[in-house]
């Protein structure tokens, strides 16, 4: 007997795809199944189907398939069967198999899949976590530009104005379903169950949050003393924390973004709360450009302070950009961390996330593509104290903001 496929939440129905035959079933189980292979099978069956386990014939146990960054990964169905503990798909055996996969991307921190078309603005929940539709919201807003004229209340406004307008969540335009903050989760709760709304999206800057296993407690400060509050639990919300690299989520801030509808519990139960909720970490409270990891956001700082020194003394601004979205050019796609500049003099800054050796290669091939943008510059904030960090840091966007300046004036 080998795995089976069945339709998302119809168990009774077995169904036989032309794409993937049993063989290909049956590899997902294994452990020694190259990473690219399985990948692909788990794309093919992403959003649409879950896997019938064979291990146990008594009570079959089901997985569905969740999309992180750019892999995919089985995940067992709580409540719908129970796998023999020495099965490979068991929760246990998943993540002590589970193998980093080996395909080459360019810059892996926003899947190409999440690129955006200038005709179709439609987002389903059904088929994909939150995630594709927060960053179309804060890419059609402008936070992939760096500014000192940014601040928290021009962001908001940005938000409202630009980056809900013309885009429809499950058939709904934005800007009736769009919420600003968790403080009134309890009216946007009652909306629901008063029929006046089936389902609300609700987003928010938080500072911080605890994971403590079962849930994650996200706080927002106003003062030392006051901030607000929401735990997002693990058992029935899928929680995207969108990040590559570790250092990234240490700290905050981080853009938050839920919707919120009725869903069921394992025992059968019918309650309002978030089904999905994507957490991407941005630079600060008046940066909502979304970054990597704390290296990028010393980077945007050192930025802002080179752009307001030559501001000050000469009033020049500089058009800077952390794109949300790999970039086309005239030899490759590629995805710079930082342009600085407008056409046709550009400057790339790329931040070293990593000092592995396949690491720096992968960077180096993809500077290579950059290189058709402008002149790369690049900040490897390893081996270096703080303040040696701060320095090299700084040059680094001051020479590029310079640089931008003069070959401009030329």
């Amino acid at each position: 007997m080998t795995l089976k496929v069945v339709e998302k939440g119809r168990i009774s129905t077995t169904i036989h795809l032309a794409e993937i035959g049993d063989v290909e079933l049956s590899s997902l189980k294994s452990p020694n199944t190259n990473a690219v292979t399985k990948q692909k099978h788990l794309a093919l069956l992403h959003g649409k189907y879950w896997i019938g386990c064979d291990c146990n014939n008594k009570d079959t146990p089901y997985l569905t398939i969740r999309k992180s960054i750019n892999s995919y990964h089985l995940v067992n169905l709580n409540g719908h069967g129970r796998h023999l503990k020495t099965c490979s798909l068991s929760t246990e055996n998943i993540k002590s198999n589970e193998k980093p996969v080996e395909y080459e991307i360019i810059d892996n921190y926003i899947s190409l899949e999440h690129t955006p078309s200038s005709n179709n603005h439609l987002i389903s929940s059904d088929e994909c976590t939150i995630f594709p539709l927060l960053l179309k919201i804060l890419c059609k807003a402008g936070f992939d530009s760096i500014s000192s004229k940014h601040n928290y209340n021009s962001n908001v406004l940005s938000l409202l104005d630009m980056g809900i307008e013309g885009v429809s969540f499950n058939s709904k335009p934005l800007p009736e379903i769009f919420n600003l903050g968790y403080g009134h989760f309890n009216k946007h709760k009652q909306s629901i169950l008063d029929g006046i709304h089936k389902e609300l999206l609700i987003c928010d800057v938080m500072d911080e949050y605890v994971d403590d296993g079962k849930s994650l407690l996200f706080k927002k400060h106003y003062t030392k003393k006051f901030f607000t509050s929401f735990r997002f639990y693990k058992s029935f919300t899928q929680i995207d924390l969108v990040s590559n690299s570790k250092t990234s989520m240490c700290k905050g801030p981080y853009f938050v973004l839920s919707n919120l509808k009725d869903i069921s519990s394992d025992k059968g139960k019918t309650f309002i709360a978030p089904s999905f909720v994507a957490v991407i970490p941005v630079s600060s409270k008046s940066q909502w450009c979304v970054v990597n990891n704390d290296h990028e956001r010393q980077v945007v700082e050192q930025l802002l302070k080179s752009l307001a020194w030559y501001h000050d003394k000469t009033e020049y601004d500089c058009i800077i950009t952390k794109p949300f979205y790999p970039v086309q050019t005239s030899i490759g796609l590629c995805h710079p961390d930082f342009i600085v500049g407008d056409a046709p003099v550009k400057q790339v800054i790329e931040v070293m996330g990593d000092n592995t050796r396949r690491y720096e290669a992968q960077k180096l091939a993809s500077h290579i593509v950059m290189s058709s943008i402008g002149e790369v510059s690049v900040y490897d904030p390893f081996n270096k104290s703080k303040s040696q960090q701060n320095e090299h840091c700084f040059n680094i966007s001051k020479m590029a903001i310079t640089k931008s300046k003069f070959k401009k004036e030329k």
